[in-house]
């Protein structure tokens, strides 16, 4: 429950205040209702703090602009301000920048501007929010997401991202989890205008079995206009580039980081993120 979340965080809270180490400190986002409550858990030990809402946070962010390719925001420090930008997109990148920044300042006892000139440089977590660059007119993004709870966060991001249309590349893992299956397609139908649907693991199951029992969940998209069930995910790949226009955003979700697809005679080798390059110079692209 939230009330047992909040005891947990708040006991590592009260560690802090319990150590013997006199150094020991604390990283709280200032934006959280239960803020107080860790600082009174670490009783007299320094607890710092950074926001999106109050410019009296240790280190706060605001003018925030934020797109397939990254985040732009003004941060600001107790030792001035200055404009800056990641290679990460989405605001919850710019919470964890700046826990980040807290940390290792008070850890390194350095300023957070002078290592704020760093920030330009971090590179993504290979399969989650990750960039395909090329010098296409849409957008292509790599993710992890596979499951319902994962759609419901990332798929309106996504969405926001969009200048365009929104076209997505997905499917579900074989022998397990049938039930989340239409609500995979439900999901999808409600922010993409244009759904993929293609291999995901389909183990010793009937791929296309898979993807109707998908397909299940978005009676109102129409097959072969905005619903496509193309088990080869590297044609589906391919397919889902040829149908993107300028300014639309290409979301390739649920194998991310992993390096394999699990089919009934055993895994067969996969990079998603190189998948998606080679579905783009097979195509014309400069990747």
């Amino acid at each position: 429950s939230l009330e047992n979340y909040r005891a947990d965080k708040a006991n590592l809270f009260r560690m802090i205040a319990e150590s013997k180490n006199r150094d020991a400190f604390g990283v709280v986002n200032g934006d959280d209702p239960h803020t107080d409550l860790f600082f009174e858990a670490a009783g007299e030990k320094p607890v710092f703090t950074y926001s999106l809402k109050y410019p009296d946070a240790d280190l706060f962010a605001s003018n925030l602009k934020s797109g397939p390719a990254g985040t732009k925001f003004t941060l600001f420090t107790p030792m001035g301000k200055m404009e800056t930008r990641i290679t990460l997109p989405g605001i919850y990148n710019v919470e964890n920048v700046l826990a980040a920044l807290c940390t290792v300042a008070e850890l390194q006892d350095e300023y957070a501007i002078d290592l704020a000139r760093y920030l330009p440089e971090l590179k993504g977590v290979k399969g989650r929010m990750e960039p395909v660059s090329g010098d296409m007119s849409f957008s292509v993004m790599v993710d992890y997401a596979h499951s319902p709870g994962s759609f419901r966060k990332i798929l309106p991001f996504l969405k926001s991202l969009a200048e365009g249309r929104l076209i997505v590349v997905f499917g579900s893992g074989g022998e397990r989890d049938l039930e989340k299956r239409p609500e995979q397609g439900t999901l999808a139908a409600e922010y993409a205008d244009l759904v993929f649907l293609a291999d995901e693991d389909p183990r010793g199951e009937n791929p296309m079995s898979i993807l109707e029992d998908i397909a299940a969940g978005a009676p109102g998209m129409v097959r072969n206009e905005s619903l496509f069930l193309i088990p080869d995910r590297r044609v589906a790949l391919r397919e889902a580039f040829k149908k993107a226009r300028a300014g639309d955003l290409v979301a390739v979700l649920g194998k991310g980081h992993e390096s394999s697809i699990i089919y009934a005679e055993g895994p067969v080798d996969w990079d998603e993120t190189e998948a998606c390059r080679e579905a783009l110079k097979e195509l014309g692209y400069d990747v």
